[in-house]
């Protein structure tokens, strides 16, 4: 059962790593706030079918339902959270940076899990420390400065990691399509409220921007998030957040080989760090 959890799991870091790519395209045509609405409208839409198929399964277990709404909210807020910040982060960065910084979620998890009676471990304390001085490699410019994208990014991350720790603790007997419904619903009102208090709808930049949008909310969006939380049934939030950091390694591999773009020597030690914390936060669990 182990093993098919964490099987999809790589199946989902592979397609969130690959999301980077056309998440970055479609910035050339439309706002951050613009793609979160439109992207999780399609993927909402796509789920509501779903739900609308089973809806004779939640009349006959009407306590399962509310619970799998509940479950939905808590772990929409943060979700609705990364993907902004992400996607604004995304504007100014290269996939492949941007992935790595994301992938930060991963060493931030025990820090969140203190709230809930955990203990953080010297082992955690280590890959922080490991992460931190990747950060300071990958994001760090002359004069000690640090870009507004890579601390908006950052905060993504931090937003992700309290999705992880919220599911392990409210998803694990709800439904993960109505969870997931929830969940995308929230970002996509979200979306449209800042889209239409901070920039202009544009038809034309969505059309052209459609292929990277549907490629995000249905593959990368719907599918991906839904294995996400069926793989994290049968996984620990740790293991888990490992297997699902490989996102960082697949962003970076598709932005090299289909937008080509590269990295200094000093990003990359920042990203060798990133991902060696990542790893060593997860020694124990191999």
């Amino acid at each position: 059962m182990r093993n098919k959890g964490s099987f999809l799991l790589l199946i989902t870091a592979v397609l969130w790593g690959s999301a980077f790519v056309f998440m970055s395209q479609a910035m050339d045509y439309i706002g951050p706030f613009t793609f979160v609405f439109v992207r999780f409208l399609f993927g909402s839409l796509s789920l509501l079918l779903l739900l609308l198929a089973k809806r004779g399964t939640f009349k006959k277990d009407k306590k399962a339902f509310f619970r799998s709404v509940k479950a939905g909210f808590l772990c929409g807020l943060p979700l609705c959270a990364g993907m902004i910040f992400q996607q604004m982060g995304i504007t100014d960065n290269s996939a492949g940076k941007t992935a790595f910084l994301t992938s930060m979620y991963i060493v931030l998890v025990p820090l969140i899990n203190i709230f809930y009676g955990s203990k953080i471990q010297k082992q955690d304390i280590i890959a922080i420390l490991l992460a931190v001085v990747g950060f300071y490699f990958l994001c760090v410019k002359e004069a000690f400065q640090i870009e507004k994208s890579d601390w908006v990014t950052l905060m993504g991350a931090l937003s992700f990691a309290a999705q992880i720790v919220f599911i392990d603790h409210y998803g694990k007997d709800v439904d993960p399509v109505v969870q997931s419904w929830i969940s995308q619903s929230i970002t996509c009102i979200v979306g449209l409220v800042l889209m239409l208090s901070r920039e202009s709808f544009s038809l034309s930049g969505v059309q052209m921007s459609l292929l990277p949008i549907l490629y995000c909310a249905l593959v990368a969006g719907s599918f991906a998030d839904t294995l996400q939380i069926i793989g994290q049934k049968s996984c620990r939030a740790n293991v888990a957040s490992l297997i699902m950091s490989l996102e960082s390694v697949f962003g970076a591999l598709f932005g090299f080989v289909f937008l080509h773009e590269m990295l200094s020597i000093k990003e990359i030690v920042g990203c060798v760090f990133i991902f060696a914390g990542v790893l060593y936060s997860q020694w124990k669990e191999k």
